[in-house]
C-alpha cells in the first residue's frame, strides 16, 4: 500500500477509534520504497533524497520502508489495556522478539538504542516508532524480513550507520513475507 494512503487510513481510524466506532486495530502492510522521518528527526540523516520522504508524527529519526518489510500500525486506545505508551511499545518489542525467535533468530528488545537487535550479529532487525492523539496510538513497527538492505544506505537509519541494519533473511532464516505474517499474527494473538 502506498505510504500516503496508509497514513491517511491511520488518521481516519484514530478518529473512528476516539468515537468508539471501531475496535483497537492492527494494520499489516508492505510499502513501496519510501523514507519517513519522525518529529525529532534530523534532515542531515537523509543522505540521498531520491525516494519520497514524509515528515510524520511518530518519534524517532529517519527510516526506510519497502518491499520485503512488514510494517505494523497499531490503532490502540491506551486507557483500555495500557496505561502508558511505553507499556504498549514494550509489548510490541516482545511480539517482534517472539516472531523472530520462532524463525530461529535470537533477538532482544532494547530501549537504547531503540529497536529489536539480533544477539549473534548485534544488528538491528526491527524498528518501532509511535505517536498518540487523544490517547490513541498510531504508527508502529517495521520488521525487515527479505528487505533489500542497500536502501538503508540512502539514510543514517535512526541516526546510525546503515551497516547496523539486518533482515531475517540475512540472519539465515529461510522465510518469506507470508510465513512471517502468519507467525506474527499467531504471536500477536497469544500476547495481546
Amino acid at each position: 500500500m502506498e505510504y500516503q494512503l496508509c497514513w491517511d487510513l491511520q488518521k481516519e481510524l484514530v478518529s473512528l477509534r476516539k468515537e468508539e466506532q471501531v475496535p483497537d486495530t492492527l494494520i499489516l502492510v508492505e510499502h513501496p520504497h519510501v523514507l519517513t522521518i519522525g518529529r525529532h528527526g534530523n534532515q542531515k540523516n537523509v543522505i540521498m533524497k531520491n525516494l519520497p520522504l514524509y515528515s510524520i508524527e511518530r518519534g524517532g529519526d529517519v527510516t526506510y520502508h519497502g518491499p520485503g518489510q512488514i510494517v505494523g500500525y497499531f490503532i490502540v486506545k491506551l486507557e483500555r489495556q495500557y496505561r502508558t505508551l511505553r507499556e504498549l511499545v514494550e509489548n510490541i518489542g516482545k511480539l517482534l522478539e517472539n516472531t523472530t525467535e520462532a524463525h530461529g533468530i535470537k533477538t532482544e528488545w532494547k530501549t537504547k538504542p531503540a529497536g529489536l537487535w539480533t544477539i549473534t550479529s548485534r544488528k538491528k532487525i526491527a524498528s518501532v516508532g509511535m505517536a498518540t492523539k487523544d490517547w490513541i496510538t498510531f504508527h508502529g513497527f517495521a520488521l525487515n524480513v527479505t528487505t533489500n538492505l542497500s536502501y538503508f544506505k540512502l539514510i543514517n537509519p535512526c541516526g546510525m550507520n546503515a551497516d547496523v541494519m539486518t533482515s531475517m533473511e540475512k540472519e539465515g532464516a529461510n522465510v518469506n513475507l507470508t510465513q512471517v505474517k502468519k507467525t506474527l499474527l499467531q504471536k500477536f494473538t497469544e500476547l495481546f
